[in-house]
């Protein structure tokens, strides 16, 4: 009696059944839903990094505002 192999393979083909073919569908939809999920960590590091690099320009001026306000950010931004 020859014995087929219990491959990991065989198993999950035996429980999908006929949504067998659904399964790397499934599979890519978690890939990309795991990826997305990591977009607001990235950004608030992002965010920390850039005040850490710029820590003494914002120690110098005293507050955020002031240096935007140096800097031209808030013409620009109401020139738009």
């Amino acid at each position: 009696m020859a014995q087929s192999k219990n491959t990991f393979y065989s198993q999950i083909k035996r429980y999908a059944g006929n949504y067998f073919t659904l399964i790397p569908i499934a599979i890519l939809l978690a890939a990309a839903s795991a990826l997305f999920n990591i977009i607001p960590y990235l950004y608030i590091w992002l965010i920390a990094k850039e005040l850490l690099l710029n820590w003494e320009d914002l120690v110098r001026t005293g507050s955020p505002n002031q240096l935007m306000q140096e800097e031209g950010y808030f013409r620009r931004m109401n020139n738009l």
